[in-house]
């Protein structure tokens, strides 16, 4: 079952949670830094999310926005310690 950012995913998981059901991210290979930074930031935050398949980031030829995550050691997603996912501009800016 595929649940998006922009419709059902908070009643979704509370179900799941409540059922004691893992839930796994994933991401589309056209994702900008910024919407897999919300998801990663998404999944940080919720206990039951345990997976995550967010490797569009290692695909990424052009990054639109200034911020979000970066990838540390070729393989690790870290996630930005300011708030609004690490936004600071737009690319061409």
């Amino acid at each position: 079952m595929i649940i998006t950012f922009y419709g059902g995913r908070d009643k979704f998981n509370a179900i799941c949670e409540a059922a004691g059901i893992e839930v796994m991210l994933g991401c589309m290979v056209e994702e900008s830094n910024l919407g897999i930074t919300a998801a990663a930031s998404l999944g940080a935050a919720t206990r039951n999310i345990t997976r995550a398949d967010l490797d569009a980031t290692f695909n990424m030829t052009e990054r639109p926005f200034k911020g979000g995550i970066y990838v540390e050691d070729t393989k690790k997603l870290v996630l930005p310690d300011v708030p609004g996912f690490g936004f600071i501009g737009f690319d061409n800016e």
